[in-house]
């Protein structure tokens, strides 16, 4: 019994509310004491004498003393009590208060705990081959002054018939700025989502069409394959969904369609790469890093020719720290500068001397690269995959196709053929 009140306790269970639940399990008993007595069982389960329990007008204080209740009036008779019939009533009374508790503790007790991957999460849901349709209603108006500021606003996130109470904010430096409908980040509550049974992982960011001044569907659709391409080549890395995303104008009503590229919580993305994400990593000596992650990054943007990175002085890169004091791992994001995405807005690294989008150079900020050879093998195997990866890829205009391909066909011959010198 004791071991059943200390277990309620540790679950924070209100003892006010328990004492009143214990008054009520007494009385329950009393009544059927009651009953019993005046019945023509009772001589069965109290003996010929028909006893009172406990003597003295109480139930026993024996029972009641563990879980520190007082003993409560009990209706006399005037019969004397018996011995065998207190340790009866005594089983009965433990026996019943046994089973109530036992019910009372399965409701109070936590559920059991569900890894990362047996409990779903939001993004889960929105995950399909397919182009997943999602509509955004919010103050559209509003959006061009919240250019200029950090500061969420309002809105509803609607898919397969559910809406969900939401938050967005601009995000994003330079396209925040040339852009008529800039990068979002999307926020839901993480107690709403925890009631629908989904993980707590609540921040989204969207790539969104940027504007209609640009071809802005091949360029989604270019971007979309980098993340895929980076997955393909490395097993790591952000997931991403394209959708197809209903801008609906919260006041006039007035809808506008266009294709997206929504990324997964980064916190579930750590997960999924075996760690936490750390926000303030700087600077980190180079023997902190797993073996080939630096180099596997800096090998892609190199492949698709994208300069605006930064590992030592994180930019467009995330760290993963694989458990506390434990080793860490780089994951890439944002690739709309690079020659493979071609934007029209995007604009060449003046710091490495480059003159058109496309253009490559390999960016290092250590002294050695051990892992490099192996990491380009592993490319190097991946060839065929990544070529095959943009031929199939659903909705690309033809035109797309054949400049990716040949773009990245430029990149693997130059390591064949040596072209490619790295310089470290």
């Amino acid at each position: 019994m004791q071991f059943a009140v200390n277990t309620l306790i540790n679950c924070n269970t209100d003892m006010h509310a328990f004492h009143i639940f214990i008054g009520k399990i007494e009385s329950f008993i009393e009544m059927a004491f009651r009953s019993l007595q005046n019945s023509s069982c009772s001589s069965r389960f109290l003996g010929d004498s028909g006893n009172k329990i406990g003597g003295k007008g109480h139930l026993h204080a024996s029972l009641l003393q563990p879980i520190g209740l007082n003993p409560r009036p009990y209706v006399r008779t005037r019969l004397k009590p018996q011995p065998d019939v207190i340790m009866k009533s005594r089983l009965l009374y433990a026996a019943v208060l046994t089973v109530l508790l036992g019910g009372l503790l399965m409701s109070a007790a936590p559920e059991p705990s569900l890894t990362t991957r047996a409990q779903q999460s939001f993004f889960d849901r929105l995950v399909t081959p397919e182009i997943t349709r999602l509509t955004l209603t919010f103050d559209i108006d509003g959006l061009n002054e919240m250019k200029s500021s950090d500061e969420y606003f309002p809105a509803t996130f609607s898919h397969n018939g559910e809406q969900w109470d939401a938050k967005l904010k601009v995000r994003g430096r330079y396209r925040r700025r040339i852009c008529d409908f800039p990068p979002l980040k999307l926020k839901l509550n993480k107690d709403m989502l925890e009631a629908a049974g989904l993980q707590r992982h609540n921040k989204f960011k969207l790539v969104t069409h940027c504007s209609d001044n640009f071809d802005n569907d091949d360029n989604v659709l270019r971007e979309h394959l980098a993340y895929e391409l980076y997955n393909l080549m490395t097993g790591e890395g952000y997931r991403t969904q394209l959708v197809e995303v209903t801008y609906r104008h919260a006041y006039t009503g007035e809808t506008v369609k266009r294709y997206g590229i929504l990324i997964e919580d980064t916190d579930e993305m750590a997960q999924a790469n075996g760690g936490e994400e750390c926000d303030d990593c700087f600077n980190i000596d180079a023997d902190r890093y797993e073996a080939g992650t630096r180099e596997q990054v800096a090998l892609f943007q190199y492949m698709i020719g994208n300069s605006d990175f930064g590992i030592r002085t994180p930019r467009n890169t995330k760290h993963v720290q694989q458990q506390a004091g434990g080793a860490f791992k780089v994951i890439p994001y944002d690739f709309d500068f690079s020659g493979l995405v071609n934007a029209e807005y995007a604009i060449p690294n003046p710091n490495y001397g480059l003159q058109k989008i496309t253009d490559r150079v390999f960016i290092w900020e250590y002294d050695e690269a051990p892992q490099l050879d192996t990491a380009i093998q592993q490319f190097m195997d991946k060839e065929a995959d990544a070529l095959s990866l943009v031929e199939n890829f659903p909705n690309l205009t033809k035109r797309s196709k054949r400049e990716i391909t040949k773009y990245l066909g430029e990149f693997f011959e130059s390591v064949r053929n040596g072209t490619f010198q790295p310089g470290v």
